[in-house]
C-alpha cells in the first residue's frame, strides 16, 4: 500500500503551523476515502501519528525533572528547531522592582499591594488595578513584605546592640584598629558602649552577669571582667590588681556585655533584611528602582546606606505594639480533651520554612531572641481540643490572623472561641472551605484564652496558627482613625 506525497510531508513535519495541520487533516480524509480494509486504516493512522512521534523524539531534550509535590509549571510551546535559547528579560536601568507587601494597620484593615513609594511620612502601595493607596507611619504597625522569610545571619558572626539592632558580619582588623564588616553597610565602627552581645564564628554568647562582661574563649573557658574597648588584642580589666589582660581576638568565641537592654527610638524606622540585618534609620526613601535608601543611621561609619529592595523583610511604623509571641502562654486541658487526647501539645512558636518546629531546645530559644523575626511577629501554633491561655498585663487590642496550619488538612470542621474579661469572640469555624479569619479582640488582664471546640469529627488534626499577632495598648488602638490619608 502506498501513501500519498502529502501524507509523507505530514510525517516529516516537526512543528506544524495551523495551516500545515489543516493540510494534513485534508490529506487524511483523502487517504481514508481512497483506501479500503485494515491495511488502509493502518496507513492512515501512521500518517496521523508520525508528526507527533517525530516532535516528541526531537524535543526530548526539553523535558525537565518532575516537579515537587504541590508545585505547578505552565505548559510552554516548543521553540522552532533553530531558534536561539530565550533568556529571561533583564530589567531596564531604574525599572521598579515589584515587591508585594502588606501594611499592618492598628484597626486591622490591612492594605496589600506592590511597594510604590516610601518616604519620611509613610508608604504607598499599588494595587493590581494600578490604584495607589498611601498609609502614614503614624497610623500603622509596620510594613511586612509578603512571604514567610525570616532573616538568616549572613556572615560568620553578629553583633546585637542594646536596643535590638543586629549587625551580622565578620571582624576586620588592620593597622587602623578593629572594625566590623557588614555585607550591606560596609566596614563600620561598632559602638562598643552600646553592644549587648558579640559572636565570632557563630558561637552563642555566654549568659550575661550583673556587673561584669563575660568572654567565652574558643577553648570553652570563660573570663569575667570589663572590656574597655574592642581591639586586637582584647583588653580585659579583671578584679585582680594590675594591668589589663590582653586576649588575642583569634581565641575569642563570643562576648556578653554588661550593657542592659534599651528601648528602640520610636521616632526612627526599624528595617529587617533577609541577611539578618536589623537597623534603625531616621528616614527610609524609595521612589522606584531596585533599592531603597536609609538616612540617619545610628552606626558610626554608616550614616547612610542603600539596601536592595528584594532584601527588605519589614519596616516598623509608629504604633507601639507588643508581639503576641513574646507573652507568657500555657496550654490548659479541657474535659473533652482529657477524654479524647492521648497527649497535650504545648503552644509552639513556629520556625520557617517548616510549619512545625523540630529543632533542639537551644535552637528554639535562639529563635525567640528579640528582633530576629520581622516586627517580632513570630507565629504561634496550638493543637486541641484544649485552651491556649496568653497572659495580658494591660488592656489592649489584639489584632491577628487566625488560620489553619499549612502542613495539614482538617478532617472536618472545628471552631475556635476567644475569651477575655467576660467577653467572647466567635465561634470561628475552620475547615477547608474557610482556612483563616482576621480577628480583632479587646483583651483585658489577666489573660486572653483561645479554646478549640471539636464539632464531632474528633480531635485529630484540630489545630490553628495565630499569625501577625500584636497587642496594641489602649492608648494607641484608635490611632489609625486619626489623620488617615489614602492618596
Amino acid at each position: 500500500m502506498s501513501v500519498s506525497p502529502g501524507a509523507m510531508r505530514c510525517r516529516r513535519a516537526r512543528h506544524a503551523t495551523a495551516g500545515a495541520r489543516a493540510d494534513c487533516a485534508a490529506v487524511s480524509v483523502r487517504a481514508m476515502n481512497g483506501m479500503h480494509g485494515m491495511h488502509g486504516m493502518l496507513a492512515v493512522l501512521a500518517a496521523l501519528l508520525a508528526p507527533a512521534l517525530l516532535v516528541a523524539s526531537a524535543d526530548a531534550q526539553l523535558l525537565r525533572p518532575p516537579l515537587p509535590r504541590g508545585e505547578t509549571r505552565p505548559i510552554e510551546a516548543a521553540p522552532p528547531p533553530d531558534a536561539p535559547t530565550a533568556s529571561p528579560p533583564t530589567p531596564a536601568l531604574g525599572e521598579t522592582t515589584s515587591i508585594r507587601a502588606t501594611v499592618l494597620r492598628a484597626d486591622g484593615n490591612h492594605a496589600s499591594g506592590a511597594i510604590s513609594r516610601i518616604d519620611d511620612r509613610g508608604v504607598a502601595l499599588r494595587a493590581a488595578d494600578g490604584a495607589e493607596k498611601r498609609s502614614e507611619w503614624r497610623d500603622v504597625l509596620g510594613l511586612l513584605v509578603d512571604g514567610d522569610a525570616r532573616g538568616t545571619m549572613d556572615g560568620p558572626g553578629w553583633i546585637v546592640l542594646a536596643d535590638g539592632q543586629r549587625l551580622p558580619g565578620a571582624e576586620e582588623s588592620n593597622a587602623s584598629g578593629w572594625r566590623w564588616r557588614q555585607p550591606l553597610l560596609g566596614t563600620i565602627e561598632p559602638p562598643s558602649g552600646s553592644i549587648r552581645a558579640l559572636s565570632l564564628e557563630g558561637a552563642a554568647p555566654p549568659p550575661p552577669m550583673p556587673g561584669a562582661d563575660v568572654i567565652l574563649l574558643r577553648t570553652g573557658d570563660r573570663l569575667e571582667g570589663f572590656v574597655s574597648r574592642l581591639a586586637d588584642p582584647l583588653p580585659i580589666e579583671t578584679h585582680a590588681p594590675g594591668a589589663p589582660t590582653l586576649v588575642p581576638m583569634s581565641s575569642v568565641a563570643a562576648i556578653s556585655f554588661v550593657t542592659g537592654d534599651a528601648a528602640p527610638d520610636p521616632t526612627r524606622r526599624r528595617i529587617w533584611t533577609s541577611d539578618g540585618l536589623v537597623i534603625d534609620a531616621a528616614i527610609v526613601r524609595y521612589g522606584g528602582g531596585d533599592a531603597m535608601t536609609l538616612e540617619g543611621l545610628s552606626i558610626p561609619g554608616a550614616a547612610e546606606a542603600t539596601i536592595p529592595l528584594d532584601r527588605v523583610l519589614a519596616i516598623s511604623g509608629e504604633i507601639a505594639a507588643a508581639p503576641l509571641a513574646q507573652r507568657s502562654m500555657t496550654a490548659i486541658e479541657t474535659p473533652q480533651g482529657a477524654v479524647q487526647r492521648y497527649a497535650l501539645t504545648p503552644p509552639q512558636r513556629l520556625r520557617w520554612p517548616d510549619e512545625r518546629p523540630n529543632g533542639t531546645k537551644d535552637e528554639a530559644e535562639r529563635v525567640l531572641e528579640r528582633g530576629e523575626w520581622p516586627l517580632g511577629l513570630q507565629p504561634i501554633a496550638f493543637d486541641g481540643p484544649a485552651i491556649l491561655r496568653i497572659e495580658i498585663d494591660a488592656p489592649s487590642t489584639l489584632v491577628a490572623t487566625l488560620r489553619l496550619p499549612r502542613d495539614r488538612r482538617p478532617l472536618g470542621r472545628f471552631e475556635v472561641v476567644a475569651r477575655s474579661g467576660g467577653a467572647t469572640t466567635g465561634p470561628l469555624s475552620l475547615d477547608d472551605g474557610r482556612r483563616e479569619h482576621e480577628i480583632r479582640i479587646e483583651a483585658v488582664p489577666p489573660a486572653i484564652e483561645f479554646e478549640i471546640v471539636d464539632t464531632g469529627g474528633g480531635p485529630v488534626q484540630d489545630g490553628f496558627v495565630i499569625e501577625r499577632g500584636v497587642l496594641i495598648p489602649k492608648s494607641n488602638s484608635g490611632a489609625s482613625d486619626r489623620g488617615r490619608s489614602d492618596r
